[in-house]
């Protein structure tokens, strides 16, 4: 791994977790290390799930199978020569966008204000090559 891996560490997360952060920032490289670890430790001993987010790494574990210590060391121990996922492969969300009535400003509006034609408004689409960054907040 480049950039990320002097600040990385492994973290308890109660009895079934383990947390790998990367950085304090946010970036498309440390986020691609992110996703590259999640590929490398999905079908390690005792992972029932992997929760990438866009620093850190969730690792939902079986606290009767899984090693808690060898785990995060094998964790570490990939961190050190880990190259970023460079495809930005994820899955495919699509989010259904209505205009006009109750759910928001019709279609001619939006349009004329981005001084765009009906038809591109409807089909404007995320270009693949876009990286987008999110935030949320872990339950309570």
């Amino acid at each position: 791994m480049t950039r990320g891996s002097s600040t990385a560490s492994v973290l308890p997360f109660g009895d079934r977790g383990l947390v790998v952060e990367f950085a304090d920032e946010l970036s498309p490289e440390i986020n691609g290390c992110v996703r590259a670890l999640s590929r490398r430790l999905h079908d390690a001993p005792g992972v029932i799930e992997v929760v990438p987010t866009l620093r850190s790494l969730l690792l939902i574990i079986d606290p009767l199978t899984a090693d808690r210590n060898r785990l995060a060391g094998t964790a570490l121990q990939l961190l050190q020569n880990l190259l970023p996922d460079q495809d930005g492969a994820g899955r495919l969300i699509e989010l259904p966008v209505v205009y006009g009535g109750n759910a928001g400003p019709d279609l001619a509006d939006v349009t004329a204000t981005g001084r765009i034609s009906h038809q591109t408004g409807g089909r404007t689409r995320i270009r693949p090559s876009s990286w987008w960054s999110t935030q949320s907040f872990p339950p309570t």
